[in-house]
């Protein structure tokens, strides 16, 4: 794999992963928010939590595409 690639890969995978443990963390904010009560402040919590996931599957699909091209550039 090229270096190029790798650098693009790497990336990627730091984005995944910051995204990931941001969701994670605004869920558990979330939490705490709705066993006090703040039903409302939990519900926009747990949307905001939900876009990084997807950020997160998103940035899953680009490596995949990446390593497909990758895989396509050696045969």
């Amino acid at each position: 794999m090229q270096d190029s690639y790798r650098e693009l890969m790497n990336a990627f995978l730091e984005c995944i992963v910051t995204d990931e443990e941001f969701a994670r963390e605004i869920a558990e904010i979330a939490d705490r928010c709705e066993h006090s009560g703040a039903y409302n402040v939990a519900a926009a919590m747990r949307n905001v939590s939900r876009n990084h996931r997807i950020r997160g599957i998103e940035g899953r699909t680009q490596i995949a595409a990446l390593v497909a091209q990758v895989a396509g550039e050696a045969e």
